[in-house]
């Protein structure tokens, strides 16, 4: 694949975190709606920056181990509990491609890093969604650095970036191992985890007028929320094209099909 298509696929994967945006802000009251789409839009540039810091590295550090292709020599840093006469497929963490720094650093490695960076994004915008109106503004940056930046990566590299996880298959003989090819079922599942965990921490905040009916949102928030799924939809192509270790092992019928 040229390099503009992995570029256009990840620039089409944001539609992903700003669709479920307008999805979570069309059934709230007027001010609760800035609130989360600011929160929102704050929780996506912390991400990014903690992704392209530190997340990056976590995820994507050691998978050079698994795909040898010369345009990852940066990436072969991999850390393990276990002794190295386990072999490469028990890794929990990488230690390589902090920052996008060094001589090493390759298209490809750049296409990796925008491919996943909307997962990343999407897996912190969640949580805070979910917590807008209970957590303090402070707390919701915090969430979302610790998501996108170190929660998120580690569970990427264990199953996208030749983890243990996805080793399972080759190393006990257990089928394919975690196979999550779209990344879709890391992304939930983490932020859907993590979103549970922090409600418990903040529950909702008690009404001043328990008689108080409430209204049915304006006309214009419905349509939010069908333009959200349309952008939701459109998004997720690009969360399955743009990853190039996916994509360049398979053929054009493959690719239409989604896997």
């Amino acid at each position: 694949m040229p390099g503009y298509w992995y570029l256009l696929m990840a620039a089409l994967a944001l539609l992903v975190p700003a669709g479920l945006i307008l999805i979570s802000v069309a059934g709230l009251e007027p001010q609760r709606a800035w609130d989360a789409a600011l929160g929102s839009l704050a929780a996506i540039s912390v991400t990014g920056i903690a992704y392209w810091a530190v997340g990056f590295g976590l995820q994507f550090g050691g998978v050079g181990l698994v795909y040898t292709r010369p345009e990852l020599l940066l990436l072969v840093w991999e850390w393990s509990p276990f002794s190295p006469d386990w072999g490469v497929g028990w890794g929990m963490a990488g230690l390589s491609g902090w920052f996008l720094s060094g001589t090493g650093v390759s298209s490809l490695v750049y296409a990796l890093f925008l491919a996943h960076l909307p997962w990343a994004m999407t897996a912190a915008t969640l949580p805070v969604l979910a917590l807008r109106g209970r957590a303090p503004a402070t707390a919701s940056a915090i969430v979302a650095l610790l998501v996108g930046g170190i929660l998120y990566p580690l569970a990427g590299n264990w199953v996208q970036g030749g983890g243990w996880l996805a080793s399972l298959g080759s190393n006990v003989n257990l089928g394919h191992g975690l196979v999550d090819f779209g990344g879709a079922g890391t992304v939930y599942l983490l932020a859907g985890a993590f979103g549970l965990a922090a409600l418990v921490v903040w529950p909702a905040p008690r009404r001043r007028n328990a008689d108080f009916a409430e209204e049915m949102p304006p006309t214009q928030l419905p349509l939010l929320a069908a333009v959200g799924s349309l952008l939701l939809m459109a998004g997720t192509m690009g969360w399955l094209w743009a990853n190039p270790l996916q994509t360049s092992t398979l053929s054009e019928l493959g690719l239409m099909r989604g896997g």
